[in-house]
């Protein structure tokens, strides 16, 4: 089921608790790639593929007239023009009138049925982490896995170059890389008999690079102890040597650390209601926290009971960071009857404008969608009415837009406020994210706009 799927990916989202540490939020982290497109030559071997060596033994036994060989052979004048057109290319043959003969390279051939060149080529897409020093050999996800200068909240400075004598130090590994996507084509094109030996006989320059990021997740923390935040980098095979790019390029580069703060967010909002409850919205966080807490156990134990997994899921307790993004994508699949959107930051719903639109459109298919917003999501309102597949949306306007509240259904309702959280200057936003299945909370906010369904044209 993919709602199981939708579940069990949190495990993979929940920030780990550590003594003395505060969670802030989770990160998305740049790892650098040059894709490289490089000049090489090849030794090769091409075999002679069965039909040109008949015509050439033939040619050998002194069958030297066209139609002859047609006939011997048995083919069409169509077939028979394509394999001596084929030998004429590579300079075997001589044809003059119907008279056919060998030529010395011909008759070279013949001995081994088989020719070695020496080529020009190309190497295209060859991924060089800049931070480890290693070619990418393991090709099965790299097309797919990295972007260029993909939406990370921080970019690892490269360490390694271009330069000098990159393509000598290298040289093995890229003779590696080829040699891998030789049996990886062999294997994919066994019936092709022309196939011989093929090797890289030497890398002669880059003729074309450009830059691109591999995204690894990372949990933000504040340490008390050291008054300064701290990472805790998920699931990737270089992790200490990533952490400790980290650490240096925070003393010495802090700027290209700024998109990790929420400082300029926090400044055009503090003299606004949006950090602040609607009045008489009181939640009990204490026991939202337990119930969430019960989730997280659930779904770390090391034996899956889907049962207490669903219970624990699908009750009123506070969200795993970001887990609203989830249960929004999971709306396509659900088809609820409506969806009611109230906030002033709509492209925080889906990380970026593309993926908002495109969800927005997607859950029109199925369900109508109420949007109360500010006026400063008029431009992003008007862009996902646009779209030319939407099918069902409506929006209004209000002037006091606190956080977001999304109710599916008159089901259940998700809620996302932000705490500040200042440090030295700057700021985060911490997320409180709440689903609640309490008719009293979702009829509050219900009450707080009661014409938003009059939005319907």
């Amino acid at each position: 089921m993919r709602e199981n799927e939708y579940i069990l990916d949190l495990k993979s989202k929940i920030p780990p608790n550590i003594e003395g540490l505060i969670y802030l939020k989770t990160i998305t982290i740049g790892i650098p790639y040059v894709r490289m497109k490089l000049n090489i030559t090849t030794r090769r071997e091409y075999l002679l593929p069965l039909a040109q060596e008949m015509v050439l033994r033939l040619l050998e036994q002194k069958w030297t007239n066209y139609d002859e060989i047609g006939e011997v052979l048995g083919i069409d004048k169509d077939y028979l023009d394509k394999i001596l057109l084929e030998l004429g290319v590579a300079d075997y043959i001589s044809h003059m009138g119907k008279l056919i003969s060998l030529t010395d390279a011909g008759r070279k051939v013949l001995l081994g049925l088989r020719s070695i060149r020496i080529e020009p080529d190309f190497m295209d897409s060859v991924y060089f982490n800049m931070l480890t020093g290693e070619i990418v050999k393991d090709e099965s996800v790299m097309r797919s896995k990295f972007r260029n200068r993909s939406k990370c909240m921080v970019y690892l400075n490269n360490i390694k170059d271009l330069n000098g004598d990159f393509l000598t130090t290298y040289e093995h590994e890229i003779r590696e890389l080829y040699n891998i996507r030789v049996r990886v084509n062999r294997d994919r094109y066994m019936d092709d008999e022309t196939i011989g030996m093929d090797e890289l006989y030497r890398v002669i320059s880059i003729e074309d690079f450009d830059r691109v990021y591999d995204q690894i997740p990372a949990h933000v923390y504040y340490s008390r102890d050291t008054d300064n935040i701290v990472f805790d980098l998920i699931s990737s095979d270089n992790k200490d040597l990533y952490y400790t790019c980290l650490r240096d390029q925070m003393k010495n580069h802090p700027k290209s650390f700024d998109e990790i703060y929420d400082t300029w967010e926090h400044k055009q909002r503090r003299k606004s209601n949006f950090f602040n409850w609607y009045p008489e919205e009181a939640y009990d966080i204490e026991t939202l926290e337990d119930k969430r807490f019960e989730l997280v156990t659930h779904l770390q134990s090391s034996s899956v009971d889907m049962d207490q997994i669903y219970n624990s899921y699908f009750t009123d307790r506070l969200m795993i960071y970001q887990e609203y993004q989830d249960i929004l994508r999971s709306l396509t699949q659900k088809k609820p009857r409506e969806v009611i959107i109230i906030t002033d930051n709509l492209y925080m719903l889906e990380k970026s404008e593309y993926s908002l639109l495109a969800l927005m459109d997607a859950i029109s298919q199925n369900s109508a969608i109420y949007i109360g917003h500010g006026d400063r999501s008029n431009s992003v309102v008007s862009k996902i009415k646009e779209k030319p597949n939407v099918k069902a949306v409506f929006s209004k306007e209000y002037p006091d837009i606190r956080g977001t509240r999304i109710i599916v259904d008159d089901e259940y309702m998700l809620t996302i406020q932000h705490k500040p959280f200042h440090l030295r200057g700057e700021c985060f936003l911490q997320e409180v994210g709440i689903l609640t299945y309490n008719n009293a909370h979702i009829n509050l906010i219900k009450d707080l706009f009661p014409d938003i369904a009059s939005s319907k044209e």
